[in-house]
């Protein structure tokens, strides 16, 4: 008995010694040897090639490092040491640097999909892409872990390259230093760019068929790639996001988002998440009989197409007996419900056709620094015949902050709102006027020239901003769309406010083309100066600016060819050069004669 249990004590003690040296073993593996990222060696012909010139600080210059011998490591802890850094960790990049730089770069995070998704299959002959990454002052363990994750979790044979973009940051080592991992490129910019022009400068330079924008505070999922280049294989129309879940800006906790959210917006133009309208629930309630798309089916019991049973492959001839079959046969199908259409996407993660990129206009290069572009590629793709997907299946983290740590020149709301002007001018036709009524101020910002875009726009024979909505956005309220803004011209003279407001009355000016005080709607059978309309005197004989009221009858005209004719009145808007008063029509008389 005694020899028995000396037998199984020390039968414990070995196991216990092998499981202790195993864990010991692997944890140095997930620390170093599962880290690939940080491998020199150049494995990779493509990643061997030395750019134009070695001097990475030049305009126009690429960098890879040389052929390596053997196995060496990129030395993360000194080049994360080396970054700049403030006494208070929020000041420079608006989150907190200490809990970053305390990380490491290829830190474990949750796998954040659905279950569904670890079992979908993809096609083995998925196309490459090229990761475009730009940065200005980027916290250098939060850019290089972003590198780190899109290596170690992408597909080795997908992954064709990785162009950062160091978007003139102070210190140019920030990019330099990286170029000795493999696979990445780096440019840099002799003068700040902007988020805009130095994407389509990396793309310039790519080498894959595809492009996959990311922004420089990231962390790729598992099998994050492979969903996006399949949809973007299957049609190279399509534009499609990952579902960005949330890397706290505070602790650097990583959260796995909602896969009910989309990107949409208000009149302002303003970005918004929202949720997925409860449309097709609401309507199976209200009729029993309507069919349901569903993700799964029970398999026992389905008829299809003959031929398109053949072309998606029949069954898994392999499997065996029972069990297993509904679920592959309803993966194989064309779930057009498990990708998200959206209006609108964040932009700072997408992937898409390079030769499309080209095709579509790439970025507007007269956008400065960042802010807008979304919107503006957003319209153009689904004005143009393509289309903006999100991908439930594909996740990546994004530091969301409060605010951003970028410098504008001007100040960020004159930038953003030249970058939102030149889409809204470009892109929503008449309902442009929804946006300035929302914002009035934009419209005293500059947004310099437009006739490329507007000629894109005409070459790529794109839908009004009508369809837009009707098609793209119908869930977007629309408010009743102003008329065209206009001046009411009397020869070299125009009807003006003359800065008068409620019972203020109104002049004659000479005309200066610029809006402001002589701008008017005709809409409703009102004129209207924003919330103001013209109306009688009490003795109904001077025109006088009143609060709108759609039920006063003295605020209600009718236009009808150079003559303005009051609705309830046979009486037309007279003037004396100066001011103008309620007189009985004359067709005749020329001080009765207007255009709008």
């Amino acid at each position: 008995m005694r020899r028995n249990v000396k037998i199984l004590f020390l039968i414990g003690t070995v196991w216990m010694f092998f499981l202790f040296y195993y864990m010991h073993s692997d944890s140095e593996t997930v620390s170093k040897e599962e880290n690939v990222a940080l491998r020199l060696i150049k494995q990779h012909p493509e990643s061997e090639e030395t750019e134009s010139s070695p001097q990475t600080q030049e305009y126009g210059t690429l960098g890879t490092a040389a052929s390596g011998r053997g196995v060496a490591y990129f030395d993360e802890a000194a080049y994360v040491a080396g970054g700049a850094k403030d006494i208070d960790p929020y000041v420079r990049n608006r989150f907190n640097q200490a809990a970053s730089d305390a990380l490491p770069s290829n830190r474990a995070i949750p796998d954040t999909r659905n279950a569904m998704c670890r079992l979908k299959k993809f096609d083995a002959d998925l196309p490459q892409t090229s990761v475009i990454i730009t940065f200005h002052n980027e916290a250098r363990s939060t850019l290089l872990r972003t590198i780190v994750s899109v290596i170690n979790r992408s597909p080795e044979h997908l992954l064709k390259e990785i162009i950062l973009v160091d978007d003139f940051s102070d210190n140019a080592e920030d990019g330099a230093a990286l170029r000795s991992i493999n696979k990445v490129r780096v440019i840099r910019n002799s003068k700040r760019e902007g988020l805009m022009r130095s994407r389509v400068r990396g793309a310039g330079a790519a080498r894959a068929p595809t492009l996959t924008f990311l922004d420089s505070h990231v962390e790729c999922n598992a099998h994050w790639l492979e969903p996006l280049l399949q949809r973007i294989k299957e049609d190279p129309t399509r534009v499609v996001c990952p579902i960005i879940d949330v890397i706290s800006m505070d602790t650097f906790q990583y959260i796995g988002a909602s896969a009910d959210l989309r990107g949409g917006f208000d009149w302002n133009l303003v970005f918004k998440w929202e949720y997925l309208s409860h449309q097709e629930r609401s309507a199976r309630l209200a009729d029993p009989t309507q069919v349901i798309r569903t993700p799964m089916i029970a398999g026992g019991l389905f008829s299809m197409d003959r031929q398109y049973f053949e072309k998606l492959g029949r069954y898994d001839m392999k499997m065996d007996v029972w069990g297993g079959e509904n679920l592959e046969i309803s993966f194989s199908f064309e779930s057009v419900e498990q990708v998200i259409r959206t209006p609108m996407i964040a932009g700072g993660l997408f992937s898409m056709d390079r030769q499309y990129f080209e095709k579509l206009g790439r970025y507007d290069m007269k956008m400065d620094v960042w802010g807008g572009e979304n919107l503006e590629i957003s319209f153009r793709v689904w004005q143009c015949g393509g289309s903006l997907e999100i991908v439930p299946c594909s996740r990546v983290g994004h530091v969301f902050r409060k605010r951003h740590p970028y410098t504008f020149p001007g100040g960020s709301g004159a930038v953003f709102a030249r970058n939102t002007r030149r889409a809204a001018e470009v892109w929503m036709d008449d309902y442009k006027e929804l946006y300035y009524r929302s914002q009035p101020l934009a419209k005293s910002v500059d947004y310099g020239d437009l006739s490329e875009r507007r000629a894109l726009r005409v070459r790529l024979h794109c839908k009004p901003f009508k369809w837009y909505l009707q098609h793209v956005y119908p869930e977007l309220k629309v408010p009743a769309l102003p008329g065209a803004s206009r001046a009411l011209r009397q020869g070299q003279h125009c009807l003006d406010t003359m800065g008068h407001v409620v019972d203020g009355t109104l002049g004659m000016y000479p005309c200066h083309n610029m809006g402001g005080n002589q701008e008017w709607r005709y809409e409703g059978g009102q004129i209207t100066h924003h919330s103001l309309c013209i109306s009688l005197s009490e003795d109904f004989s001077t025109a006088i600016l009143a609060s709108c009221d759609v039920n006063d009858d003295l605020q209600h005209w009718d236009i009808k060819g150079t003559m303005v004719k009051h609705a309830k009145m046979d009486a037309c808007l007279d003037t004396d050069k100066t001011m103008p008063y309620l007189a009985p029509c004359d067709p005749d008389k020329p001080s009765q004669q207007f255009t709008m």
